[in-house]
Parts: structure tokens; sequence; C-alpha cells
């Protein structure tokens, strides 16, 4: 019994040993060359960051990979994984430490949408000015929060060949955060959708009253009385649980507050001409894969846009899964699939 028990345990890290070699050889060590590079931003924040180039002699096309919501700052395997896809289509890539993090200058919690797409200009900006990059050839990878933005920035920087968005909204930030609240509520119980509807309808209406306060350049008491009653009547599990209150009035605070809340994407998509490939979760809880696809149904129908749509069903927002121990938790076709259509886009 003991003997079994023995050979059971080296077995199991006999595997473990061959799942972690073969997932640091393919997604941990990069295929190409490291680089650290610097550039700075539109209000003078100085950016650091990390072009991967591959071992093939240059210039080679490039693609910036940008990071999704809060602080992101280092490599990990998340973009050594991701940059290894390209690599061996001899794509560079670059990524950065985000505004407020890392090695990066800037305030964070202070940062708006709007600095974020500054910085995102500036890094393709960096990348067109070096000798050992295809100016023309700078392509966008949006993840989560920033595939928000890559539509904006290809029509500001121009000349952009592709964009590739894993989990990025096609949608307005108010109706995406609708659809994240609606499942924070349901994952903290509250399951009657008369009172889901009205929460959220609270909810917006709270966002409301931030830009009508700081158009009217006033605090507005009446209106921001009745919207704490409003609060105070509300279960309290599901306060705590979505983290709703009325922010106590700044002007500077709630004008900073629009630039994220009013953002909506629509017009920049409606005027994008290049190729694009979407890739959502099918059970993403963050981002209404549903309403994503039927924007990309929409304009790819009426107005004829290359965009290429894949869902992976069950999938949350992550996009990964335990059990997919040789393809670092993502479907096993994801991430060969980036290189192989970026490089399908260049010929």
């Amino acid at each position: 019994m003991i003997r079994i028990l023995v050979g059971l345990v080296v077995l199991l890290v006999a595997s473990a040993g061959v799942i972690v070699g073969y997932n640091w050889l393919q997604f941990g060590r990069v295929h190409g060359e490291m680089e650290e590079v610097s550039f700075v931003s539109a209000d003078g924040a100085s950016f650091h960051g990390a072009l991967f180039t591959p071992s093939t002699p240059g210039p080679h096309p490039a693609i910036v990979i940008f990071h999704g919501s809060g602080p992101s700052s280092g490599l990990g395997m998340f973009i050594t994984g991701h940059a290894n896809s390209f690599l061996k289509h001899d794509i560079a890539v670059l990524t950065y430490d985000k505004r407020g993090s890392g090695k990066s200058e800037g305030d964070f919690d202070t940062a708006t949408y709007a600095d974020f797409i500054d910085d995102a200009i500036a890094s393709v900006d960096m990348l067109r000015a070096r000798a050992d990059i295809i100016p023309d050839q700078v392509a966008l990878f949006g993840s989560s929060e920033s595939g928000w933005f890559t539509p904006e920035i290809a029509e500001r920087v121009g000349d952009v060949p592709f964009i590739i968005n894993r989990a990025g909204p096609p949608l307005s930030w108010i109706e995406t955060n609708l659809w994240e609240i609606r499942n924070e509520l349901v994952r903290a119980g509250l399951s009657d959708e008369k009172e889901i509807a009205a929460f959220l309808d609270l909810r917006e209406r709270i966002w409301r009253y931030y830009e009508e306060a700081a158009n009217e350049k006033d605090p507005l008491l009446e209106l921001r009385a009745e919207l704490e009653a409003a609060v105070a009547k509300v279960d309290p599990r599901w306060i705590e649980a979505t983290g709703m209150r009325v922010a106590e009035y700044e002007q500077a605070k709630f004008e900073r507050y629009l630039v994220d809340i009013l953002y909506d994407p629509t017009p920049y998509w409606e005027r994008l001409e290049i190729p694009v490939l979407a890739l959502h979760g099918g059970a993403d809880e963050n981002v209404p894969t549903a309403k994503a696809v039927a924007v990309f149904d929409r304009l790819r129908r009426e107005q004829g846009k290359s965009i290429e749509v894949i869902v992976y069903p069950g999938y949350t927002h992550g996009m990964g899964k335990y059990r997919n121990l040789f393809s670092m938790g993502y479907p096993p076709e994801y991430l060969p699939k980036l290189g192989d259509w970026a490089a399908a886009q260049l010929e």
C-alpha cells in the first residue's frame, strides 16, 4: 500500500513538473528578444514598458497589448504568453506599465479614460519612430477595459492595420456596467427581476445626477436628497454587494466621473474601416456578450465591416478554465488563433 501511495505521489509530482515545464517553455519564456523602453504621454508623464522583438532581422510589424481595468504593471505569463503568439509570426509586441503603476508616472486614482487613451497613442507614436518597426503596421490589442478604446485610438493615430479585442465591450460604459452590476446582485442572492430592474434604474439615476450636477456646477441638493432617500430604502445586502452610494459633491471629481461614465465607443465603431477580431466568453459576467455580438452583427450586416467574432461557450470574462493545463487556462485554440489571424492581416 505504501509503495502504491509513493508511486502515486511520484507520478503526480512528475506530471506537475511536465505541465509547469511545458507552460514555461511555451508561454513564460519569451520567444524573441526583450528590450526595456520608455515614452512620454501628452501630459508629460513618463512611461516604462517592454518591447519584444522577433529574433529575425527587422524591421517588423508590431502590436501593442493594452491593459484591462485597475492598476497594471509587470510582465507575467498573460503578457509573455500572448506576446509569443505574435512573435512566432515575426510580429513585435509592446506592453507598458499602466499610468500610476509600476515604473510609469501619473496618478492612477485621478486618471480618466481620456488619459489612458492619450497614453496608448503615445505608445504607438514611440513604436512608429523606431527604425526596427514598420510605421504603418502597428496594430492594437485591447483587453477588457482597453477594448473600449481601441477604435478611438485607431482613428486618432491612423494607419492601423487591425484590432484584436479580448472581452472588449463595443457598448457604452453605462450599458456595460449595468450588466456587471446586475450579475453582482444575482450572485448576492437577488432573483426578483422587478427588484433588479428598480436597483439598476436607481444606479443609473445616480450617474445621471453626477452628469447634471457637473454641468450645472451645483450640488443640486434637492435631487441629491431624493436619491439618498431612495438608496436608504434599498436592502443593505444589495448595497454591500455593489457598493452603491451617492458620492459627495465635488465639481472637479464629478467632471472626472463624466469622462468615464459617458464614454461610448459607438461613433468610432461606426467609422472604423479596418479588420477586427473580437473574442468573447459566452458566460462573461462583466461584458454582455450577446449584446456585443449583436452590435458586431449589425456592423457587418449594415456597413460591411470586416469583423470576425469568436465566442467561447461557458467561458467567463477571463476566458480561463483549470482543465486547460497545456494552454495557460485558455481554450486550446485561443492563443494560436491570435498570431495566425494577425499574420493573415499583414500578408
